[in-house]
């Protein structure tokens, strides 16, 4: 029993993340699809493309961000061609309702496309956590989980 509750200790703690900015693979960042009965809170969040993108994005941009409780806001396919989001040198703002967090310490995105896309940075503001900003300036690959995870070292209350 001893065992496996220091396995499932350290298991949590390695997949927690040691650097700010990576690529999550699949078996360590899956958005959590099911919305379990919880509280639901409004959130702002402001992405800023970055001016040296290209002109502008056809591809899918979907989002996931939370806290180190496993509270966890995802929103799919934020993107939308028609209305000029994620453009050079734009900022795009959405207004997301989600599972409430307290301190949002993680953020990923996810591209799926063939243009390409490279945000600046992504900033969240909502009722019960500190507002957050997540730095990226690079490009984004395809297809897979890309972001920060700054929640090791955060501790339950």
């Amino acid at each position: 029993m001893v065992k496996l509750v220091v396995f499932s200790v350290l298991f949590a703690f390695f997949f927690m993340g040691f650097s700010r900015l990576h690529a999550a693979s699949s078996t360590s960042f899956k958005p959590k699809t099911s919305l379990q009965a919880k509280r639901s809170c409004p959130y702002t969040v402001i992405i800023k493309t970055s001016c040296s993108s290209a002109t502008f994005t056809r591809d899918q941009i979907s989002l996931a961000y939370g806290d180190a409780f496993g509270n966890e806001v995802y929103a799919k396919r934020l993107d939308n061609p028609a209305s000029r989001t994620f453009e050079r040198c734009s900022s795009d703002k959405f207004e997301i309702n989600g599972p409430c967090t307290r301190n949002i310490c993680y953020l990923n995105l996810l591209r799926n496309g063939s243009d390409g896309w490279k945000p600046e940075f992504v900033k969240i503001y909502g009722p019960h956590a500190n507002t957050v900003s997540f730095n990226f300036n690079t490009f984004l690959p395809n297809r897979v989980w890309f972001g920060h995870n700054l929640c090791h070292g955060v501790s339950a209350p």
